[in-house]
């Protein structure tokens, strides 16, 4: 369990936003960075003057968020809390799941109020929050996360899935909305634009929070966090970063948001592989030939899903988890993998010549090979690194020069 900080600010939001308490371009004051509250300051890492509230979530604004939450209401605001989850264990499907520390609202002080709505005076766990963050981002809907999405067996049937579990309704979808929104400003304009992706619309929120050692807020050591999701408009993943104790720089959108944009580029990445070879886009040799796609370096049962789209029969030679050769038979349709461990498997992929296609299209044909890619320019490939027709290492990077003019 541990004090989440700023990444908890999404919650109030959410209550603020549901309840029409303020409106994203009001306007509030955030006390120019100091804000004393019944003899307690409350400080903001910068000062703000007069803000919207959006820039207030851009910004993560602690006196901007204690102000709304006071003026949200106690009660209001343990419900949301509540609703969110907070307090209760979520009922995923591993042992030993903490419930967090949320006091009921009858033992609340004046300050506990102000301090939980930038997320002080309550301890989660991470699958908590990231299943709050959930909730707000999926249209409202508090879901019963899982560990296992489905069990599959030898032979690459599904034997048995587990199907998400609507909990509870606790925002609107309209709230929803506008918190994606206000997440993805984060990203683009906020605290947490080391979170960026390239290509893909992220939304996310940084935290940083003082650790509570011998019951005083340590000033040397802190939970740095980030939570972050993408695509904006229809989110299909959803990530949290918690460092405990970093060293040197802490705060999260310095240490965790950058984390949060290699995880999740390297997740892109595979998922969009994945996605063009199910959608049979692969190399064309010439307008009538196609090529099977390269399955070496890939598991047993994601060999055998790639060769079902393709309706083709496959043999397996030899005993291991991975495929290390093929042999695939155009004339006869037919495909032959030899299966191999992973200390065996050195698998090579053909380098395409991308040159002169836009970098959308390179950029399908790099994952397509099985290679990563770094970009400098725009428009069309001018050059490459590796050159194209050679054969080198899978995830090999190659560097694609671009220009908008050929």
């Amino acid at each position: 369990m541990y004090e989440p900080g700023s990444t908890f600010k999404v919650v109030t939001m959410s209550g603020i936003i549901e309840d029409s308490v303020y409106k994203q371009d009001d306007f509030i004051y955030a006390e120019n960075g100091n804000y004393k509250i019944y003899n307690v300051n409350i400080t903001d890492s910068h000062p703000l003057g007069n803000i919207t509230i959006l820039e207030a979530m851009q910004q993560s604004s602690n006196i901007a968020f204690a102000k709304m939450a006071m003026k949200l209401g106690a009660s209001a605001m343990y419900k949301y809390v509540r609703n969110f989850g907070f307090g209760n264990v979520t009922g995923v499907d591993l042992p030993g799941e903490a419930n967090g520390n949320f006091k009921k609202v009858e033992d609340w002080n004046r300050l506990t109020l102000p301090f939980i709505a930038h997320g002080y005076s309550i301890a989660v766990t991470p699958i908590q929050l990231i299943t709050a963050y959930a909730a707000a981002i999926n249209g409202g809907k508090l879901i019963k996360p899982h560990l296992v999405k489905k069990i599959m067996n030898d032979e690459g049937y599904e034997i048995e899935k587990y199907e998400s579990t609507p909990i509870r309704q606790i925002i609107s979808e309209n709230t929803s909305n506008v918190i994606r929104k206000m997440l993805r400003s984060v990203v683009e304009e906020g605290t947490g634009t080391k979170a960026k992706i390239e290509g893909v619309n992220c939304g996310g929120k940084t935290g940083t929070s003082q650790k509570l050692i011998d019951g005083k807020y340590s000033k040397e050591y802190y939970i740095s966090s980030f939570a972050g999701f993408y695509p904006v408009d229809n989110p299909n993943l959803l990530c949290l970063i918690v460092i405990d104790s970093p060293m040197g720089q802490y705060y999260g959108g310095q240490v965790a948001a950058p984390i949060f944009s290699k995880v999740g580029k390297r997740i892109f990445i595979n998922h969009n592989q994945e996605k063009l070879v199910e959608e049979n886009v692969v190399y064309h040799t010439s307008d009538k030939e196609l090529v099977f796609p390269n399955l070496i370096g890939k598991e047993k049962n994601d060999a055998i899903k790639i060769a079902r789209s393709f309706d083709t029969p496959v043999e397996f030679v030899g005993n291991g988890i991975l495929v290390v050769s093929q042999i695939y038979d155009e004339t006869e349709n037919s495909l032959t993998l030899k299966l191999g461990n992973l200390e065996q498997h050195q698998a090579l992929t053909e380098v395409p010549n991308v040159i002169g296609l836009s970098l959308r299209e390179a950029i399908n044909q790099l994952l397509l090979a099985q290679l990563r890619y770094n970009v400098e320019g725009t428009g069309y490939v001018i050059r490459q690194s590796i050159e194209g027709g050679g054969n080198v290492p899978v995830n090999s990077v190659c560097k694609l020069i671009c220009s908008k003019e050929l």
